[in-house]
């Protein structure tokens, strides 16, 4: 079973770069005639390249209908400070590659050992193995990509 993901992307880095051409009246036929793979694949690509200097994010993973984890942040030019919740429980981590760090409560920032990640973490989305667009609006372009589980770490088969 392959890793689905949705991407909602309103209001996408206003007035920065081309816009998707949607209809001016409101959804375009991309809604009601989902584009063609290659097509979807191309608008997904063109979006993350927008997001390459530098972005902020907001994600939640539910499990059966809860609420299991929670992450926010910014990733500006390779380095990145993003907020993980779960059970009510909050790490900070701060990374400005080669080094990072994790905000400890009562010691402020400790610097972790080990290696950093570096490069984007957006790169494990541009090869999905499907995608398409679901919906399309003046303001907002909401695609669906299908993803190997292995791009994400996890094991398991499309």
């Amino acid at each position: 079973m392959g890793v689905g993901l949705i991407l909602g992307l309103a209001g996408l880095l206003a007035g920065c770069g081309p816009s998707v051409n949607p209809s001016p009246a409101g959804p375009s036929a991309a809604a009601s005639n989902p584009a063609s793979t290659g097509d979807s694949r191309a608008r997904l690509a063109g979006t993350l390249g927008q997001l390459q200097s530098g972005y902020s994010f907001a994600s939640t993973v539910s499990v059966g209908g809860q609420l299991a984890t929670q992450a926010d942040g910014h990733w500006i030019g390779g380095a990145s400070e993003f907020t993980v919740t779960t059970n009510g429980v909050s790490i900070t981590y701060r990374t400005l590659p080669p080094r990072s760090w994790v905000l400890q409560a009562g010691k402020g920032w400790v610097e972790v050992n080990g290696t950093v990640p570096s490069g984007s973490p957006l790169d494990a989305l541009k090869s999905p193995s499907q995608t398409a667009v679901i919906t399309e609006t003046a303001g907002s372009l909401e695609l669906s990509a299908s993803y190997p589980p292995a791009v994400f770490g996890l094991a398991g088969s499309s």
